[in-house]
């Protein structure tokens, strides 16, 4: 058992913990501090009932319940020590040597606790009794609740960890082929829904729609809101409220129905308080539909935007619009600063948050005591009341969900197929296909018929589909974009999930030197095809080689040749999703060239004729979307010229490569 001086988990801004540094209590008793408040004060105590370590997150939006381990008082006296003693470690001895996050270690002893109460309720009332007997009963305990395999692993895992730590006396391995064996087969590897594309269109038409006309009011609203908060803390009447309400028009209410614990009608209610706040929420849904839709961001990552986000920088000449907040997924729980690349039209949205929630931030900042409550107080997505008893201010994920769900109801579009008005974001028949090529381990399914299901984290997957899939970029892009450790992430969510098996790779060096060479092997195989054959090549780098060739110039005489170039880095190929690229460092997010041009434009880009059939698919794409604007009568002049060169470029390319194709009548579509 270590003696020597420990931490004392002191919150501050930066994460580090070196205020103090108190003797660590090698037996720790009632009088064991555990946690502090904001100020330093003690707050909970080893033998306290709850462990509360919510003054230690930086977060915006941060949730109570994940900062607290609450002492099950239903186990027993046995269990209860050895799950306390088993925390202190973790939290003290362990972990808070080490960099893991807090949050890891509270979530790590709230399995421990709830594994502790299932072992109970089928006779294992100590640790001490789980031992190598028991070991069938434990595999049944946990075969019985139906678990996932990453689930399983987590439970045997704690199991370890227990054992370890002197609690119980029985390890488990390979945890690996454990959990395969007692996970449920129906529990596998589920993926959240892409959205069909013409079905996003819709939901994100509708969205930029209500941000447009919230924008052009925002200052009303902005007056509506506060006025209504300032109007509940004077003394009012129902019909004081009623006409206040129905005078903005925003919202209607006729008849008056009490809070539940609140029967007067005068001057205790919250007259109206549902239908407003409830309206506040949708105005902040459809903002993050915006804004999320524009960039895959994740809906905890909405909380850490302020009303400077939205910021510009010009590169050669190419103004370049993004969000500036900070993600604390694998940051080790602190939140580190982050930019997310966007369209200009994220900028709406910012504006109207930030006119709506002026007055919760001005009532936070005159309050705040703390840099922690300054930097809470600035944030765009606060909740209608921050004057409640709770610490967290901002606006719960659940009622932004509730909101979102609201937001394909909300739409009306036209049936492609059939030229039917379709009320509500339902899916067609002619949605079919396209939702089941890219949702093949989907997480639910969606009936034919029945309004999209909109959830948050669909607008990432989504994001990351169509931006591989129209060129944009490649997974590269989406991994900087998304801030992902493993690109394999970005390939999970932007492709069908078998591409996310490496993550359940454990890699040794001799598979790391297979997988190099295999790497080898085939852009040696590809640089053959551009460098030794007599294939026809497009794009900017293409047209050189292609030049050289039939001028009698070889860059490399034979493969062996190209090979031992590949292995020295003195030439490598990077694939961009729709094209090859002989620049190792390129990056659509950066490239100022357009990806719908840039075969024409890019000097560094290469295509075969499998990718001239990418460029006839998005020529198709892009003449429906100009059709689409030109029908709709929308005046984007920019848009239209831009779509117009797109179709002109993969037409090009199509004709270089003897493609048989009808040339677009741009006049008839005029």
């Amino acid at each position: 058992m270590k003696s020597e001086l420990m931490r004392r988990f002191i919150p501050s801004e930066n994460g580090d913990n070196d205020i103090k540094r108190p003797i660590f209590t090698a037996v720790p008793n009632e009088s064991t501090i555990i946690s502090y408040n904001e100020s330093g004060t003690p707050l909970s105590y080893y033998t306290s009932g709850e462990w509360d370590f919510y003054a230690y997150t930086f977060k915006r939006g941060a949730r109570e319940h994940g900062y607290r381990i609450i002492w099950d008082e239903s186990l027993s006296t046995e269990w209860l020590q050895g799950l306390r003693r088993f925390a202190y470690e973790l939290l003290w001895e362990y972990e808070r040597t080490n960099s893991t996050a807090i949050t890891t270690v509270i979530s790590k002893v709230q399995l421990a606790i709830r594994l502790a109460k299932t072992l109970s309720e089928h006779g294992i009332t100590t640790p001490s009794q789980i031992d190598n007997t028991k070991r069938e009963i434990v595999y049944y305990i946990i075969k019985k609740r139906n678990l996932s395999r990453g689930s399983c692993e987590a439970y045997l895992s704690v199991l370890n960890s227990l054992s370890r730590a002197s609690v119980t006396n029985l390890t488990f391995t390979p945890i690996g082929k454990l959990a395969k064996k007692l996970s449920s087969k129906s529990k596998g590897k589920k993926q959240t829904l892409a959205i069909p594309e013409p079905i996003a269109c819709a939901i994100y038409g509708q969205a930029i729609s209500e941000v447009e006309r919230y924008h052009a009011e925002r200052h009303r609203l902005a007056e509506f809101f506060s006025g209504y908060i300032k109007l509940l803390s004077q003394t009012y009447t129902y019909a004081s409220v009623r006409d206040y309400l129905n005078s903005y028009g925003y919202v209607s209410i006729t008849n008056f129905e009490p809070s539940k614990y609140r029967e007067s009608k005068e001057n205790t209610a919250k007259f109206g308080w549902d239908t407003v706040s409830g309206f506040y929420n949708d105005i902040q849904a459809a903002c993050g539909a915006m804004i999320s839709s524009t960039t895959g961001m994740r809906i905890n990552e909405w909380y850490e935007l302020t009303p400077d986000s939205y910021q510009t920088r010009t590169f050669n000449k190419t103004t370049v619009c993004y969000l500036v907040g900070s993600v604390s997924k694998l940051k080790k729980g602190t939140p580190k600063p982050h930019a997310w690349v966007c369209a200009p039209q994220t900028e709406l949205a910012i504006d109207v948050l930030k006119a709506i929630s002026e007055y919760q931030r001005e009532s936070l900042m005159s309050q705040a005591q703390t840099d922690k409550d300054k930097h809470f107080a600035q944030s765009l997505f606060l909740k209608f009341d921050v004057h409640d008893k709770k610490r967290n201010k901002a606006t719960s994920s659940s009622a932004l969900t509730t909101a979102l769900k609201k937001l394909p109801h909300r739409v009306t579009y036209i049936s492609k197929e059939t030229g039917e008005s379709i009320v509500g974001a339902q899916m067609l028949p002619e949605h079919l296909e396209e939702y089941q090529k890219l949702n093949n381990q989907r997480s639910e399914n969606v009936e034919i018929g029945e309004v999209w299901p909109l959830l948050s984290h669909q607008f990432r997957r989504t994001f990351a589909v169509f931006y591989v899939r129209n060129g944009f970029g490649s997974f590269m892009q989406i991994k900087q974009q998304f801030a992902h450790v493993k690109v394999a992430m970005s390939m999970w969510y932007g492709r069908n999930s078998e591409l996310a098996t490496s993550l359940d790779l454990r890699i040794d060096d001799d598979i790391q030197d297979a997988i190099e060479e295999m790497n080898i092997e085939l852009m040696t195989e590809v640089l053959s095809d551009i460098y030794l054959t007599d294939k026809k090549l497009s794009g900017g780098a293409g047209k050189r080689i292609d030049a050289k060739k039939r001028a009698g110039v070889h860059v490399f005489g034979s493969r062996e040749e190209i090979e031992i170039a590949v292995r020295n880095g003195s030439i490598t190929l990077v694939d961009n999703g729709t094209s090859l690229c002989l620049n190792p460092s390129c990056g659509r997010l950066s490239c100022k060239v357009d990806p719908s041009t840039s075969a024409l434009q890019c000097k560094d880009d290469i295509l075969f004729d499998q990718h001239i059939e990418q460029q006839a698919q998005l020529r198709q794409r892009l003449i429906r979307r100009l059709e689409n604007l030109i029908s709709c009568e929308i005046n984007q002049p920019n848009m239209i010229s831009k779509l117009t060169v797109g179709i002109k470029a993969c037409e090009k390319l199509m004709e270089n490569h003897d493609v048989t194709f009808s040339p677009y009548d741009f006049k008839g579509a005029a």
